[in-house]
């Protein structure tokens, strides 16, 4: 208790003189120890080192977005295909193509949100990797078929490998090769 009285007395007879209270010096740290005499050098130095971790915190959320956005999107296709079994054959690409974006982006909203990263630069990367995803996951196929038939299934693996071409985008039922 001695100590405590001893602690607030002097932080008194600093309040006294002027110290304590004023630009000129502050006191930090449980024992008082660390002292910043001049507080406009010590913001300057606090603004010089802003710009990086305002890079930082701007471009880490944004790949985390866009890796959520290709997580969301692979995981969508799964639930869908052990869930549903194989597409029919005569179904509409283009339109399940914008069911399979739209359900891969509100799986991709709620681990945006849970991780604090719900902010409108990250979810637009999290709709570029659900685009991303809708768009060349068959080239990924193409790539390790060995894999994906380890996830999906060797007739759906047999069916994009069939309906697809390497290093090509599929937009519904469009295929575009990029050359």
């Amino acid at each position: 208790m001695s100590t405590q009285k001893t602690d607030f007395a002097a932080r008194l007879a600093r309040i006294e003189k002027g110290q304590g209270i004023t630009n000129a010096t502050v006191f930090m740290g449980l024992d008082q120890s660390f002292r910043v005499d001049d507080m406009k050098a010590f913001r300057r130095s606090l603004e010089k080192a802003q710009p990086r971790a305002r890079a930082d915190a701007v471009a880490l959320p944004m790949l985390m977005g866009l890796l959520i956005g290709l997580a969301a999107q692979l995981s969508w296709r799964l639930v869908e295909f052990h869930l549903g079994g194989m597409p029919e054959p005569g179904i509409d690409r283009d339109r399940a193509m914008v069911v399979s974006g739209t359900m891969g982006m509100l799986i991709a909203v709620f681990p945006c949100w849970g991780l604090g990263i719900a902010r409108p630069g990250p979810l637009l990367m999290a709709a570029a990797g659900v685009l991303l995803s809708l768009t060349a996951l068959h080239n990924a196929v193409q790539l390790r078929p060995d894999l994906f038939r380890v996830l999906f299934s060797d007739a759906w693996v047999t069916d994009v490998l069939t309906r697809t071409e390497p290093r090509s985008l599929l937009w519904g039922s469009r295929i575009i090769a990029i050359p």
